[in-house]
């Protein structure tokens, strides 16, 4: 090898490996006798002084490369790091056994962007002699360089951050919880083959990664490949000659089955030791990696200030306590650069190496792969409670997986397989069920602008032991939440299609690699996310059942006097059939439209829904179109065109879509407007946001022209069937959040008109705090007025709802008239009812679909008839449609006695007067003013109603007292009109279990399991 002096002095020298003299020049030989130092035989470089210039130098070993012996300030990396790394990159990978290092230099702190796995500070176009190349800090000024990120790469950082937080937390819990480090550490001496621990001299690695292990290792380091899915192959240098890149993941993993039960702990802090993250063949000592987790388990829980004083404090210690020639391998930190450089933010650090899921930026989301996080949890030793084992065909019948659903999804997993001709793999797979939960949420309370972020998580099967742990729960995306989450939630869903045809997965703790398939048996969401993803409206008349288009009428769908009878003495034997006189609906859906869309003598009473104007009567002239066998020419009867009176439907992904190909045909090749096309779809129930931007794209093609209704079918409903129970009712909103809350406020609405209401939350207070200091874990309750209220404590108030109320009405009456104590029983009557259906949702025995049915018709009748003996119970308005309201019923005639009678009339009208002119003179006094004209009783009745409802009670008044009346006032007197408010079952939480709770149950088990 040759030297030249790199200051530029013009000296040089030949090296020859026989022989250390060159041209018999003392000076020469005594330069390259420094150069290789017999003192010094663990290194592959010297230092050594110019003999012409006097200054030092770096050379190395093999080659003529030559450092200048300075430290790099300006770059950040000693001569002596340089010429480590220019080793280890040029000539370690030809070197048969890698001399070993004395002290290698490791870098000092820098940030690092795990969305590429740590791989991103590769070698790919480094130049040792390129000042502007050297990244690190050296160890002798302990600087801390900040790396400069391009903008996209900021981006990343920002959106990601959280999400990396959060898997930083669940891997480091799965390694405290899972593998037992938490509560027991003796079991790091135990070994998965039973031997004794070899001690790491004993272990040879190449540069590859490949170590000899002789331990009784069933696989070798490619067999963890599995791990590398999804990852670029990073090359050392970018030059793809030399071996690529060790994946930590991979390398985590293979020394847990190598070294046994924390084999990855130990090795991330060995490669911390050496500075070297390409070895896989450093592992810690036992009782070190002992204390560098529980110092890690302490600083991972605080904030960057309180990390610096604890390494203030540990120095100090050290000093006052340790004796002087007391020495580890591992290097606990004692200064924060040390701290990062090891623990946090180096690159050969232990927490930037800990294995974890590839993070990627998708549509402004934050995400990792559902397979993925699998594996790693799996990995880590995850106890999965899979449904289905193919090896041994047994049957897991525990909590969800005994359910109708899980049977259903074992089944689809299974002709999956049969379906891509893998018998055989199915008969070693294990199948288990997934529920993912997505929501909103705001980050701060205080400042809502802007700072509410959506957040998807999945929990994967775990133990009836551990339903409520965070362990086998695990965030997949995190995202702004006025983002479009639509292109995310798809992704997983074809990720879940994947996982459904099985995979292959390493399982940590029993050691053994493992066939496995996951389904989704149902998607958690309270009800605005559920509308949202299934593309239903979220409020309206026709939104308000969850799977279902239907607008129900409150006067015909709820049970008439004789039906509520019988729903009272219904058992599980003798359920209620539809009324007996055909005048009610009696609280069923029914979904069994005509042929030909039109009402029959056996379904007319279900036909209530009256459709508007907009409606649209005419849909597409066929016969103008010779070539139509592409049109959409058949129209669902149960939304028929030209229908005055719609009946309920209950809503699949196909007939979505048929809807939506009906709408869209009959703007591209009909003459829909803008308003037939919505009104059409809304009754249908289809997001108000779909149908905007669907009647867009159908006016773009109706321009172009051009016919593709394909184009309006929607990814979600092509890959599940979303309106059945996939998304299904929670209990935690529906009924903690929802019905509970409610009912309560329709007490208390009662008792604050009597003006108790402030008298029961004393008397309410003074039990509800005793019970309190039981300290009941089922029944966390707090005190009244209701406020901050979570899911738990509206359940435990649910528990003492009809004693509390119950036990006050018998002490504290609403009144001594008839009305107050039929008022009173029907309290009591809804209350019981309420709390019989709960304890059926909630309890974790089986409960037959007939008693949850009937149960739940019950409650809605004991309400409905409590709301009609009270009168309004509810805040919400119900807007009479233009043309039903009485004045706009009655003939001319009518209208002016009514002026005349109210003393508005107009002694020049005539026959050729406008009726909209007598309306408004009838309609301007204040409703106040109308009820002076009733009887005090008629007043107490109307003083809710709205202004055409007082009028009609004066008109009918008129006609009882013998005053001038019209056959025509009285015929539109004795329609019903709409009431002015709505009944207060009349929402979408009670109608939704209404109609889709008993089947829930029946299919996806107990309510409690999927809380």
């Amino acid at each position: 090898m040759a030297f030249s002096c790199p200051y530029g002095c013009g000296f040089q020298s030949t090296h020859s490996t026989k022989n250390d003299d060159d041209d018999n020049d003392t000076r020469c030989t005594e330069f390259w006798h420094n150069v290789f130092n017999p003192s010094v035989t663990d290194q592959p470089f010297g230092r050594a002084k110019c003999p012409n210039c006097g200054n030092y130098i770096q050379q190395c070993h093999y080659c003529n490369k030559s450092i200048i012996d300075e430290f790099c300030t300006k770059q950040g990396r000693s001569s002596k790091s340089r010429m480590q790394r220019h080793y280890k990159y040029v000539h370690e990978p030809t070197i048969n056994k890698r001399p070993k290092l004395n002290e290698p230099e490791t870098p000092d702190c820098m940030e690092v962007d795990f969305s590429t796995n740590n791989e991103q500070y590769d070698d790919e176009g480094y130049d040792d002699n390129n000042e502007e190349d050297c990244y690190y800090s050296s160890d002798d000024e302990e600087e801390e360089n900040e790396i400069q990120l391009s903008e996209h790469e900021k981006l990343i950082q920002q959106t990601a951050n959280a999400l990396l937080e959060a898997q930083e937390t669940n891997q480091l819990k799965e390694v405290i919880n899972m593998e037992g480090l938490e509560n027991d550490i003796s079991h790091l001496n135990e070994r998965t083959d039973g031997e004794e621990e070899e001690d790491d001299s004993t272990v040879s690695g190449d540069s590859n990664g490949q170590c000899n292990y002789d331990n009784g290792s069933i696989y070798n380091l490619d067999r963890f490949e599995i791990f590398n899915e999804g990852y670029e192959t990073k090359y050392i240098k970018g030059d793809k000659s030399k071996p690529p890149r060790i994946n930590q993941n991979q390398a985590y993993f293979y020394s847990e089955h190598t070294h046994g039960k924390n084999g990855g702990w130990r090795r991330n802090v060995g490669l911390s030791n050496v500075g070297d993250r390409e070895r896989i063949d450093k592992i810690a000592n036992i009782d070190e990696a002992e204390a560098m987790f529980y110092m890690l388990k302490l600083l991972y829980t605080l904030p960057e200030s309180k990390r610096n004083e604890y390494c203030t404090a540990q120095e100090k210690i050290d000093k006052v306590k340790q004796p002087q020639n007391l020495s580890t391998d591992t290097e606990f930190p004692t200064d924060k650069n040390v701290m990062n450089r090891k623990i946090f933010k180096g690159k050969n650090s232990i927490v930037a190496n800990m294995p974890h899921p590839q993070v990627k930026l998708q549509h402004g989301h934050a995400t990792v792969g559902l397979i993925e996080t699998i594996r790693h949890s799996l990995g880590h030793g995850a106890k999965f409670n899979f449904a289905y084992n193919g090896a041994t065909k047994e049957r897991n019948e525990e909590g969800l997986n005994g359910t109708i659903a899980m049977e259903k999804l074992i089944k689809d997993v299974v002709s999956r397989h049969q379906d891509n001709k893998e018998t055989d793999e199915i008969n070693r797979t294990k199948i288990g069920y997934l529920l993912p939960w997505s929501d909103s949420f705001l980050r701060c309370f205080t400042k809502q602008k802007e700072n509410s972020v959506w957040i998807l998580t999945v929990t994967v099967c775990p133990p009836e032991d551990d339903m409520s742990s965070s362990l086998y729960t695990y965030v997949l995306a995190m995202g702004r939440s006025d983002l479009d989450h639509a292109p995310i939630i798809k992704h997983f869903m074809e990720e879940v299609l994947k996982a459904m045809n099985g995979f292959e997965c390493y399982d940590g703790s029993n050691d053994k690699f493992q066939r496995v398939a996951f389904g989704m048996i149902a998607w958690n969401a309270d009800r605005p996310e559920r509308q949202s993803i299934t593309g239903q409206r979220k409020e309206g008349l026709n939104g308000l059942v969850n799977g279902w288009a239907t607008a129900p009428d409150q006067t015909k769908f709820p049970s008439c006097p004789k039906c509520y009878i019988r729903l009272m003495e219904a058992t599980e034997d003798n359920p209620v059939s539809p009324c007996e006189d055909g005048g009610c609906c009696n609280f069923v859906f029914f979904d069994g439209a005509s042929k030909d869309g039109n009402p029959s003598d056996d379904n007319k009473i279900h036909y209530n829904n009256k459709t508007s104007d907009a409606y649209p009567s005419t849909y597409v002239d066929l016969a103008s179109y010779p070539n139509k066998e592409h049109f959409i020419t058949k129209v669902p009867p149960c939304r028929a065109i030209g229908l005055k009176y719609l009946c309920p439907i209950k809503l699949t992904s196909d007939l979505a879509t048929t809807l939506l190909k009906v709408a869209y045909t009959g703007v591209v090749l009909g003459q829909w407007t803008s308003d037939n096309f919505k009104e059409y779809l809304k009754t249908c129930n289809i997001s108000g946001v779909l149908v905007d931007s669907l009647y867009e794209h159908a006016e773009t093609d109706k321009e172009k022209p051009r016919y593709n209704p394909d184009s309006v079918e929607q990814d979600i409903w092509e890959l599940f069937e979303c309106f059945g129970f996939l998304f299904p009712n929670l209990p935690m909103h529906g009924l903690c959040h929802g019905m509970i809350p409610d009912v309560l406020g329709i007490v208390m609405r009662i008792l604050n008109k009597k003006k108790k209401g402030e008298n029961f939350n004393k008397y309410a207070n003074t039990i509800l705090s005793e019970i309190s200091k039981l300290g009941l874990s089922y029944c966390k309750v707090k005190d009244l007025p209701k406020a901050a209220w979570v899911a738990e404590n509206s359940l435990a108030f649910m528990r003492l709802m009809s004693y509390l109320f119950g036990s006050y009405l018998s002490q504290h009456p609403l009144g001594s008239s008839p009305k107050d104590k039929e008022v009173t029983m029907h309290i009591m009557c809804m209350l019981n009812a309420f709390q019989r259906l709960v304890s059926l949702l909630m309890s974790k025995k089986s409960v037959s679909k007939v008693t949850i049915d009937n149960s739940m018709r019950l409650f809605m009748a004991s309400a409905h008839y409590l709301n009609k003996v009270y009168g309004v119970l509810s805040d919400k308005k119900h807007k009479v449609p233009k043309g039903e309201r009485f004045l706009e019923k009655v003939e001319t005639s009518v209208l002016v006695s009514i002026a005349k009678k109210l003393g508005v009339d107009n002694a020049k009208w005539n026959e050729h007067t406008k009726k909209s002119t007598i309306m408004n003179k009838i309609r301007k006094p204040r409703n106040g003013e109308l009820l002076t004209f009733l009887t005090e009783s008629e007043q107490k009745k109307c003083k809710d109603f709205v202004k055409d409802e007082i009028i009609k009670e004066i008109y009918l008044k008129m006609c009882r007292d013998g005053e001038e009346c019209d056959r025509s006032g009285l015929d539109a007197a004795e329609e019903q009109s709409p009431t002015n408010y709505f009944y207060c079952w009349y929402k979408g939480n009670w109608l939704s279990f209404l109609a889709t709770i008993a089947d829930q149950v029946e299919t996806l088990g107990p309510l409690p399991l999927i809380w």
